[in-house]
C-alpha cells in the first residue's frame, strides 16, 4: 500500500472528538508546526495530510510517526 493510500484510508476514519477539542487541538499544533518551519523544516501536502490525521485524532502518535518516517524515506 502507498503512503497516500494509507492516508487515504486513515482520512475516512471517524473522531471522536468535539468541535471545541479539534480546534484547540489546531491551535496546538500549528503552533508546533509553525516552530519547525521557523527551525527551517518545511513541509509538503504529504506532511499536511499526515499532521492533519493526528490533528483530528485518526491516527495514534506511532502511526504518525510511522507514516513521517515513511514520507521521509520517499523523499530521499
Amino acid at each position: 500500500m502507498t503512503l497516500e493510500q494509507k492516508i487515504k484510508k486513515f482520512s475516512q476514519r471517524k473522531t471522536l472528538l468535539s468541535k471545541s477539542e479539534i480546534n484547540q487541538r489546531k491551535k496546538e499544533l500549528e503552533n508546533f508546526r509553525a516552530i519547525s518551519v521557523f527551525e527551517g523544516f518545511t513541509t509538503s501536502k504529504l506532511d499536511k495530510k499526515i499532521f492533519d490525521l493526528l490533528i483530528y485524532q485518526k491516527i495514534s502518535p506511532s502511526d504518525y510517526l510511522s507514516l513521517c518516517l515513511e514520507l521521509s524515506h520517499e523523499k530521499h
